[in-house]
């Protein structure tokens, strides 16, 4: 496998069956050969002022979310699921820590990023398809939807900037197609043609893995999740339902090319052989 400049990975799968872990490992893989990592947050630190103007305000906006990205670093939990770990400590739920964010400064980081989807005619186009659901929709998690897919197609529009001239691989902690999870939830009734719609038009990664666990295992994670009050929490019914529509969008609406990763005893090696590449400069 060739990474040239600029490559993009993205991994998709069922909430709990191990993204973050197997995203972890395969950082570790790449970092080996020298691989500068970059996910959408970091872009839009960095690399906004290569699209948009940025005055004094803008700047210090960005450099709160570099601090606060530096803290949730420095306190991330190794997401080892096992019993020999101590969670027991006031960083467990890391996951929520942008909720320590004022609003103000939030919604002020937002605007920034609209403004540099808004410099590229298909992060534009999308952002104004997304918004059209979103403000339809009247789940309770909407407005969170919306700071995760702006910074998105934010960083999107950095990355088709930049990518000439800067040497990265664009790694996201979650990108377009598992998002595609969230945005299923956003309709009172399923409606397949607007999926199908988001699927065709969002931006696709050079690499997409598919991960795979047993739902039994995923079940014991969010069950573990519960217990620690750490990530997001699914009941089994909801799990079910992330199942059936990962299976619709694997054997029914997926218009990209993947390769699966089970998330198993055989982890390492299948990483390894999918991940043998040499950097091309």
């Amino acid at each position: 496998m060739f990474f040239k400049s600029s490559s993009s990975i993205e991994l998709f799968g069922v909430s709990g069956c191990g993204k973050s872990f197997i995203r972890d490992k395969i950082i570790q893989l790449l970092k080996k050969s020298n691989n500068k990592i970059l996910d959408s947050r970091e872009l839009v630190i960095l690399y906004s002022n290569k699209v948009i103007d940025l005055n004094l305000v803008d700047k210090q906006i960005l450099n709160y979310f570099k601090i606060v990205k530096k803290i949730k670093t420095k306190k991330k939990i190794q997401k080892n699921y096992s019993k020999k770990y101590n969670y027991n400590n006031k960083y467990n739920n890391h996951y929520n820590l942008l909720q320590n964010i004022t609003s103000k400064i939030k919604n002020k980081y937002e605007s920034i990023c609209v403004q540099i989807l808004s410099k590229n005619k298909k992060s534009k186009n999308i952002y104004k398809f997304i918004l059209n659901i979103l403000k339809k929709s009247n789940h309770r998690e909407r407005k969170i939807y919306h700071f995760w897919f702006v910074e998105l197609l934010a960083a999107y529009c950095i990355k088709e900037k930049i990518k000439k001239k800067y040497k990265f691989i664009y790694f996201p902690d979650e990108g377009f197609l598992q998002r595609s999870f969230l945005f299923d939830n956003l309709f009172n009734k399923k409606d397949i043609n607007k999926i199908k719609k988001y699927l065709k038009i969002v931006p696709k990664s050079e690499i997409i893995f598919n991960i795979k666990s047993k739902e039994k295992i995923i079940n014991k994670v969010h069950s573990f999740r519960k217990k620690i009050r750490a990530g997001r929490i699914k009941n089994k019914i909801e799990i079910k339902k992330m199942i059936k529509f990962e299976r619709e969008l694997v054997n029914k609406y997926a218009c990209f090319k993947f390769k699966i990763i089970e998330n198993n005893s055989k982890l390492a090696k299948t990483l390894n052989n999918h991940l043998l590449f040499k950097t091309s400069s």
